[in-house]
């Protein structure tokens, strides 16, 4: 789907800029990772400062990659159009499937 998606709406040009970043961005993320991953096993703190260290690590890297999706697409109208097919192909799709699967089970029973 993402292939198709970004065929129709975007030149190859940014569809590779955007995995370059997205690249980028991960290993960014897995080397902020790795200092929370050794004060974890070596220093044992409690598991609240863990989840905010991981959560805020998480949540740097998603919003960098927020910043580049609105600079890179959203130069034309097609970067909105591209968020409203890419929330209905992947997130929208999913959940009507598994409740009409849902629903088909329990009119059986």
């Amino acid at each position: 789907f993402y292939a198709f998606i970004n065929w129709i709406f975007f030149d190859k040009l940014a569809c590779r800029e955007w995995h370059d970043t997205l690249f980028h961005v991960l290993a960014l993320e897995c080397v902020l990772l790795f200092p929370v991953l050794l004060l974890m096993v070596y220093m044992s703190p409690s598991v609240q400062v863990l989840t905010w260290s991981v959560l805020s690590v998480i949540a740097f890297g998603k919003l960098l990659l927020l910043y580049k999706t609105v600079r890179l697409f959203s130069v034309k109208i097609y970067g909105a159009l591209h968020l409203i097919t890419y929330f209905c192909t992947f997130e929208v799709a999913p959940l009507w499937v598994e409740l009409e699967l849902l629903t088909h089970i329990t009119d059986l029973l």
